[in-house]
Order: structure tokens, then sequence, then C-alpha cells
């Protein structure tokens, strides 16, 4: 009879305890025992979730397996027709053919006829009945088996053979070094893991020779200990050249060596936490016990939960953070103050209970509350405040591009001069003052003296250094006071001051104790009275333009116009940086004096970037030709180096909007001619002469009146821009739109003498008669 297994094989030499489920196979399995032939085939199921006690296919099971025999049967607690078999296997064999299981019908009226509950007699009638049917159904020339009565059964019966290991040489090299091996990896496993331990002294006990000389038992052990996988184990079963099984074994065994060195040292790590916490544990109470005997038993915990148990019932909490605001509050009140969780538990709470939950400012959807606020806050700015009161305010960066098509744009530019001498006058000022403890006191910051900070300290585009550099005059100015007071009077007014605090301070000194982590003693916390200083109302401090400098230092800027009297060759353009706008001057001398031998060249110098270097290009190009064409008799450019700088070179230069004044330059070097120095221009401008759209015109024109420029020519396709200028910015300015350079030229050479113009150099360029003479000669010989 055949019996399947599932979940590992059997290996020889190893018992193992099966439970059959099976009626029939419980009733064979009996009448094997009775007749002194208790000898079954086990072999493992290929499906591990199989879970049968018949075999209906040779298919569902491995066809090496184990001739075992059955040392013991036990009753299964609490199931009928049921028992736990102790097999012992005794050698391999291979299934050759299955008989499969009786009829159906007849296993069914079999286990009627077991089950039913009549006398003995009656019941071996009905088994010698289908006995008889049975032994009917055998051809009759059949021979006895000693199997044969297992055939009334509905149960597996196989015909099997017997398999023998293959001869090997027991003194093979490589059969003794995996044998060591396999010895090796066994101690280390016994090392780490006790029941490997005592199986292994079990084993040795049963083998009493020489365990090298057993190789074959060694790789059965090795596999019949291991948890490895169902294939990895069948495969030792299968294999019946002993090297090859060794081999199998081994690897088997060191996966075994594997799990115990990581079960190890999981246990190694959990029993040290363990030991840890039962340590702090025990140096907690410890702790306690020691504070109970100094009588400083409340380590303040208590004092602290209540506390912030006070200030959550005053927060309208949600129901979200309550529910983990008492989480955490159960956790503090669990941990020990010197636990590393504490303070951050402590630190998370009482952040949590300083937000004020359930306290909402009141909406305002007033639309003239909200211009009175703005106006309020902001000065000027009309085109941001009109767009805020109909829509928020967005970066552009997060604005997808798509949507950003569809959207109207307003750029906000840098305040003015004007609009900075406002918001200072109106907010910064006053604040300032009232910060330094000057609220009171005679102190006047004279509009001059914010003009000088405007125009000398602070150019940037907002107003944020000018409220740093107001603030500071407004301290300097504080302690300028209290050095001037006289000795007696403030000793006298700081003793009148204390007095009045007298009583104050003695009550905050009764006041509430603070709780201390750790369990020290409570500390009193009295903090230090603040003593106001009267300053006398006879004391006047006026800060001017005069005296700016004894509070913010000497000036950090200086005028932008570099000339009252600009030389030829010199033109102001005009420039945008991050500070707002500038005046950008651009130079050009004559490198080497002008002959009839020299060679035109042109150098750059001032920093100039890759754009700026192109525009220096094209407008050298263009001035050639313009010269080429209107003065005809000037050859300045066919025989000049000229050397064009732009300068502060310690700041980069780029873009190219200073195209027409680098075109300006050179022409009025080339003429020979003076230009206003009131007259700014901007414009970026190509080889052809058409001078293009810049930016920036805002800043430039607030650029332009700083540097006393009464006239600035820009491009005609930044007229809108010119026309949204506000009138305080444009006053005294008189803009000159340009679409060709040709208009920039009647403009700032309107008084230039043309026919001088065409002669000019003449002088220089003019060859001697003694030069053409001899040259004249020269050739007369060559010919």
């Amino acid at each position: 009879m055949a019996i399947p297994i599932a979940r590992r094989p059997l290996f020889p030499g190893y018992y193992k305890a099966v439970t059959v489920r099976d009626p029939n196979v419980v009733s064979a399995i009996q009448e094997m025992m009775k007749r002194g032939q208790p000898y079954v085939g086990a072999f493992l199921f290929r499906d591990e979730a199989a879970d049968r006690d018949v075999i209906e296919d040779m298919e569902e099971v491995h066809d090496v397996g184990v001739f075992a025999q059955i040392t013991s049967v036990f009753p299964v607690h609490g199931t009928e027709n049921a028992l736990t078999a102790v097999l012992y296997p005794h050698r391999r064999i291979k299934i050759s053919s299955l008989i499969p299981p009786r009829d159906t019908s007849q296993k069914a009226e079999i286990d009627q006829q077991i089950t039913k509950e009549a006398a003995p007699e009656k019941q071996g009638d009905v088994v010698a009945s289908f006995e008889e049917t049975a032994l009917e159904q055998l051809p009759k020339e059949t021979p006895y088996e000693p199997t044969s009565f297992l055939h009334k059964y509905p149960v597996s019966i196989v015909n099997v053979e017997n398999l023998t290991e293959e001869p090997y040489d027991k003194e093979n090299s490589m059969i003794r070094a995996v044998t060591n091996e396999i010895v090796n990896v066994f101690k280390d496993i016994a090392n780490l893991n006790p029941l490997f331990r005592d199986q292994i002294s079990t084993f040795s006990m049963s083998h009493a020779g020489n365990i090298m000389d057993e190789p074959a038992n060694l790789a059965d052990f090795a596999a019949a200990v291991s948890a490895g996988e169902v294939k990895e184990l069948q495969d030792v079963l299968d294999t019946m050249n002993i090297q090859e099984r060794l081999s199998k074994a081994l690897v088997v065994l060191k996966k075994e060596l594997m799990n115990a060195q990581l079960q190890s040292k999981i246990s190694k790590d959990v029993e040290a936490k363990i030991q840890k916490r039962q340590r702090e544990y025990w140096l907690m109470e410890q702790m306690k016990g020691i504070r109970r005997e100094l009588g400083i038993e409340s380590d303040g915990k208590e004092k602290l939960v209540e506390k912030f148990k006070e200030k959550s019932e005053k927060l309208a909490m949600p129901e979200a953070v309550k529910k983990v605001f008492d989480e955490e509050l159960n956790k503090l009140a669990h941990l020990e103050p010197a636990a590393s969780e504490f303070n951050v538990t402590r630190n998370y709470l009482d952040w949590i209970t300083q937000i004020p939950w359930g306290k909402r400012s009141p909406e305002t959807f007033g639309i003239k509350n909200a211009i009175t606020v703005l106006n309020e806050d902001h000065y000027g700015l009309k085109d941001v405040k009109d767009r805020i009161l109909e829509f928020n305010a967005n970066m552009t960066d997060t604005i997808p591009r798509p949507l950003l098509d569809r959207m109207e744009m307003i750029e906000l530019s840098g305040y003015v001069a004007d609009e900075k001498m406002a918001i200072a006058e109106r907010y910064l000022a006053p604040s300032a003052k009232e910060m330094s403890g000057l609220k009171d006191v005679d102190v006047t910051l004279e509009k001059d003296a914010i003009e000088e900070l405007i125009k000398s300290y602070c150019r940037e585009s907002g107003v944020r250094n000018l409220k740093k550099q107001i603030e500071k005059v407004y301290r300097k100015a504080a302690l300028k006071i209290i050095q001037d007071l006289p000795e007696q009077e403030k000793d006298a007014e700081e003793v009148a001051v204390r007095e009045e605090l007298e009583p104050a301070l003695e009550q905050e000194k009764k006041g509430e104790e603070s709780v201390v982590e750790g369990g020290e003693n409570p500390i009193k916390s009295v903090p230090a009275p603040l003593v106001a200083v009267h300053v006398p109302a006879n004391i006047h401090v006026s800060i001017n333009k005069d005296n700016l400098k004894d509070y913010v230092g000497p000036p950090i800027f200086t005028s932008d116009r570099l000339y009252d009297v600009t030389p030829p060759g010199v033109a102001m353009g005009l420039a945008w940086t991050s500070m707002g706008g500038a005046a950008l001057y651009v130079e050009s001398i004559l490198d080497t004096s002008l002959s009839p031998t020299s060679r035109p060249a042109l150098e750059q110098t001032g920093n100039l970037m890759n754009v700026m270097k192109e525009s220096t290009v094209i407008a050298y190009s263009f001035a050639k030709s313009l010269m080429a064409k209107e003065f005809t008799g000037n050859k300045f450019f066919e025989h000049a180096k000229v050397h064009l700088h732009c300068p502060e070179g310690a700041v980069q230069k780029d873009g190219p909007s200073a195209g027409i004044t680098m075109a300006t330059s050179l022409l009025s070097l080339a003429l020979d001619h003076r230009l206003d120095p009131t007259i700014a221009m901007t414009g970026e401008l190509t080889v052809t002469g058409k001078v293009l759209r810049i930016g920036g015109l805002r800043e430039k024109t607030v650029a332009a009146r700083r540097a006393g420029a009464k006239s600035i020519i820009f491009p005609a396709d930044n007229m809108s821009d010119w026309l949204e200028l506000p009138e305080n910015i444009k006053k005294g300015i008189e803009g000159h739109p340009v679409n060709w350079y040709s208009e920039v030229f009647d403009i700032v050479f309107r008084d230039l003498d043309k026919d001088q113009a065409q002669i000019k150099w003449k002088p220089q360029l003019q060859v001697a008669p003694s030069v053409i003479k001899s040259d004249t000669n020269a050739k007369e010989e060559d010919e």
C-alpha cells in the first residue's frame, strides 16, 4: 500500500509521524498491523497544497519514495476514523505501476458495512461476501500475494522496485572534502541552535563507527534535519550518486546555517533591547526611590500634563486634532522625563496648544474698506491696487504657459524718488521713531535729509534699504540724546522709576513657579524691569542734509553725471540694473594719431558681455556706413584706431539698448563734435539704422532725471510706455521718440557745421609732396 506524503519527503533512518483521515486507509492500516505486515510506501505529493490519503494518478506524486515500517499507531483525539501512524523509512523505492482503487460504489458499501452497528458475525459475513466477490473478479490464474487482502479496500496499491546506491570509492578526495565540509557546517549550526546539537548527538550515537565511512547516511541526515525547500529535499532523495547527493545536501545545509545565523542575530538584538529596557526601568525605579527618600518624589510631569489639559480645554480643536492631542498627551503621561521621546512629545504638545484653534478673524467683503487698507499701507501702485481689487495676484513662474497667455499681466516697476519720499514720510519715519523710543521726543528727520538718503544712499528699486537707514538714523539719535543727558538727571530719573516699580517687583517675586524638567527644584522667574528714561522737553534734535553723514556715514553714491561738459566722443546712455536705472556713459577716443599710413581698428573695454559686444560691432559698422554716405570727405574711419569704453568696469554690462549711444559716441569722435550733456538716449540699433524697442523705460527715465538730463531719446515703439509714465517722473524731461537713427542724428548733431565736418582730419591724412615725389621716382625706376 502506498501513502502520499505532503510538505516534505521522508529519508531512510529517520522517523516521521503521518496523520491518516481516510476511513478505508485507516481500516487497511489496522488490518496490516493485525496481520503483522506493517509496511507501506511513502511518496511525496508534487502539489504542496494536496492533502489526501489515496493516490489516484502516478503523476500526483514523485516516483521515488521510501519503504517504511509502521512502528505504532495512535488515535487522533476528537476525530473518528482517523489515526496517527509513526513511520520508520528503511530504504529508497521507486513506483513501477499503480493499481487504481476499487469502484467507489464498493467503497461506499464497505464503509456502510464497517460503520453499521451490527453483530460481529454479521460484519464478518459482509466482509466475507465482499472478499468472495472480489476474488471472483480476479483472474483465476493470478498467484497468491501477501498484500492481496488490501484489494478489498479502495486504497493505493503500487508495484515498486528497490533502488540501490551507485558504487563509490570511500577514498575519493571530493567525497571526503564534501563530507568534511558538511561536518564543519553541522558544528557551526550546533553552536547556534541547541536543537541541532541534540539531533547531531543522537545521530553520532546511532552511528558509532567513523562518520567518514558513511557519507550516504550523512547526506540523508543533513537533508532530514534541514528546513529547506521541498524540491531541493526531494532532489536529494532522488539522487543515487553519493558525490552528487553530498553536494546537494551541502547546499541545503548551508542555507540552514544562514537561517540559523540570521535567527541568532535577531534573537541577540531583541534580547539586547529587552535588557536595555529592563535596565532603564530598573534605574528609573531606583531613581524614584531616591527621590522618595529625599522628599522630592514629584518630577513635575503631572503638572505638565495638567497644564496641557487646561490649555486644550480653552481651544476649539477639530476632532482629528483632538484625537492626536489625546494620544500624545497619554504618551507623555507614561514616558519617563529622562526618556529621549519625552522632550519631543512635550515640544509637540506645546506647539499644538499654541495654535489659536477656533479663533478666526471676521471676513471683510467690502470693496471700500479694501481700498482704504491698500491706500493706507501702500503708496502709489494704482494699476496693481486695481488688479488686487479685481482678483488675486500670482507669481508668473507658477502659472502654466497656456493659462498665462490668457491672463492680464501687470509688471511692477521699482519706486521712483517721489514715491520713496512719500513712503518714508508717511510710514517708515514714524514707525522707526516709535520703535526707537522717540515717539514723544522732539526728533525731526528733515525732508532734505530723506532726499539725500534716497539719492546718495538708497538707490534700490524697493524701500527695504531706505527703511534700514532711517531706523539707523533714529537709533543713532536716541543714543546721542542719552549720551548728552547730564548724569544727575539720569540717576534721579532711574531712582524715581524704580521706586514706582518696587511694588510690582515684589509681586513678581511671589508669582508663579516655572516647572523644571528632570525633578529639580522649581525656579522662580523674575523678569528684570525695563527702566524708561525721560527726555526733557528742551532737547531738540534735527537731522538734515548737512549733518546726515554723522548718522549714516559718507554717501555711497555720488552724482550720476560724469561730465558737465562732454568732450568729443562721449555720449550719455541709459541702463536698467537691479538697483533701478542708471546713466551709462560711452566713451570713444583716438588710440593713435592719424596718418596716411595708419590702419583702422576697434578696441572695446568695460566688462562688456556678448550681446553688448555685438552692439559695439554693429554701431561701428553703422557709423562707418553713415560717414561714407553723408561725409565723403571725412576719411576718419579709414585710418583711425578707436578705443571704445564703458566706465565702471567692475560691473558686467549686457544688452542691446546701448546701440544708438555707441553709434553716437563714435560719430561724435569722427566729426570732432561735442554733444549736449543734458541729452540721454536708449535704443537698440540695427546695421541699417533702425531703432528697436527696449525695456525698463520707467527706470531709465528716473536715472535720466537723476543725472540732470533734460531730453531723452527712446524708440518710437516705446511710446505707449512713455505715455503711461506718471507726470511727476516725466516732469522737466522732453521725450523724443525715434524710428531711425537719422532722427537721432538730427537731434544730437543739430548744431553741426557739415562743411567743416567734411574737411576735418584732412591735414592729418594729407600726403607730403616729398613723399609723393619719391614714390613717383621709385615707380619710374621700376619701369
